[in-house]
């Protein structure tokens, strides 16, 4: 049977390594954190679910770089909420600047 190592202070989820196996991906990594987040999305507006959705399909994207640093999660719920809130001004902004030139274009191409 293998050896089973646990590193303290982390969810078991996130860190429980068998010997003799790779450790998991940094995608699935960004699944779990999504799914940690699940309840959070839930109590959001459904314009700002969109915005999170986009968080972590960012994320997805840069999974390559992700998976070279480690990320504290002190500031997560802040940095969480103000990325959202700055995609809803990003936003805001586009169609603000599309409306003038009367230019007529999809959301978040």
């Amino acid at each position: 049977m293998l050896e089973r190592h646990i590193i303290p202070k982390l969810p078991v989820s996130a860190v429980v390594i068998d010997m003799g196996r790779t450790v998991r991906t940094f995608r699935n990594a960004i699944d779990s954190e999504e799914e940690r987040w699940r309840n959070y999305r839930r109590t959001l507006r459904p314009a700002q679910r969109e915005y999170f959705d986009q968080i972590f399909e960012y994320a997805r994207r840069c999974a390559d770089a992700g998976s070279m640093i480690v990320t504290p999660r002190v500031t997560e719920v802040v940095l969480i909420s103000a990325m959202i809130e700055m995609l809803g001004e990003i936003d805001a902004l586009r169609d603000i600047v599309f409306n003038e030139r009367g230019i007529t274009e999809a959301k978040h191409s």
